[in-house]
């Protein structure tokens, strides 16, 4: 063993200096990158009044599939759901979910509560596919917790 030879490596040359973002000020990031670890700890406080049953329903739901969660597999999954819909409860706490996309929860909603997973579905790909911008954290764990629901209830 001969002594080892380090040779640190030059900085790459910088092609053009670092040049200031076109928009002077960048907005901060929007509340929509909160994420919790589940969204039973999402602040709810500031809801509108008519939201709140979109905040009830879907943490009832949560609920229920993690109480019913035998499977570590499964567990884990719905662990991420959680994380995912927290998102959408902090939106909802901020006002930051348009009225369009909150019409459509109310549906996914009523249709989760009556077992209507088609419809529940439909609303949710009509969402993905207008709003998905804003809302693809969320988005993504809604459609996690539909098609479980789903499996559960032979939907």
């Amino acid at each position: 063993g001969g002594p080892s030879t380090f040779t640190p490596q030059p900085p790459p040359p910088s092609s053009q200096p670092a040049a200031p973002p076109p928009d002077p000020t960048p907005p901060p990031p929007p509340p929509s990158q909160v994420q919790l670890a589940r969204m039973q700890d999402a602040d709810v406080s500031s809801v509108s009044g008519q939201n709140i049953a979109i905040v009830r329903t879907l943490v009832s739901i949560m609920d229920n599939l993690q109480a019913n969660a035998s499977a570590p597999m499964e567990q884990r999954k719905l662990e991420d759901v959680s994380k995912r819909l927290s998102t959408l409860l902090v939106m909802l706490n901020s006002n930051a979910v348009t009225p369009r996309v909150c019409e459509k929860l109310h549906g996914i909603c009523a249709s989760l509560s009556t077992g209507n997973w088609r419809a529940a579905s439909q609303l949710h790909v009509e969402i993905t596919t207008t709003d998905w911008a804003d809302n693809g954290t969320w988005l993504v764990g809604l459609k996690r917790m539909i098609e479980t629901l789903a499996r559960h209830q032979g939907g």
